[in-house]
């Protein structure tokens, strides 16, 4: 099976693929994994800003490289990919089933306030930016049929309601 973890900047995607990595299950990391990159509204690579402006990021996009993505998901029978991108929906049927974390806006505040994994989400404006389409995002997904997972259970529990739903036998 073939299954894909998403959800907000903050939502705790990385801690989960780092968990289901700890218990053997083959899963890739969009953030760590290199297969997403910022790219300008032509697609263009370009490089990171360290906090970027409201501005920069109305122009730039978190995109998944396909090239990168199709090949992972060719040589794995059973894999997650957790992660979210501006260009994510290209994908969805490329899997046989979508989670989405969902999470309170208190509560992903003080996650992206005291995060060490990652830098993204600190700043006023990258805050911003992340609340802005925050709900959207959860609750499109769930119109698509992705299936809800409560981000703000602890980690063990979210782990093991995935496992449990995604088939996943590795």
């Amino acid at each position: 099976m073939k299954y894909l973890i998403t959800g907000v900047t903050g939502s705790g995607k990385s801690t989960v693929a780092e968990e289901l990595r700890n218990r053997g299950r083959v899963v890739y990391d969009t953030d760590s994994e290199n297969l997403a990159r910022w790219e300008d509204d032509e697609g263009k690579p370009a490089p990171s800003e360290h906090h970027p402006s409201e501005e920069w990021l109305k122009h730039h996009h978190w995109n998944i490289n396909e090239d990168k993505l199709q090949k992972i998901l060719k040589d794995h029978e059973n894999i997650g990919l957790c992660g979210t991108a501006s260009n994510l929906k290209n994908f969805f049927s490329l899997f046989d089933k979508i989670f989405v974390l969902v999470i309170d806006q208190p509560e992903l505040a003080e996650r992206l306030n005291n995060r060490t994994n990652n830098p993204f989400g600190k700043s006023a404006e990258e805050q911003a930016d992340i609340f802005s389409w925050h709900k959207w995002y959860e609750e499109s997904l769930i119109k698509q049929g992705a299936q809800t997972i409560d981000a703000t259970l602890p980690l063990n529990e979210v782990v093991e309601l995935i496992l449990k739903d995604s088939d996943d036998n590795n």
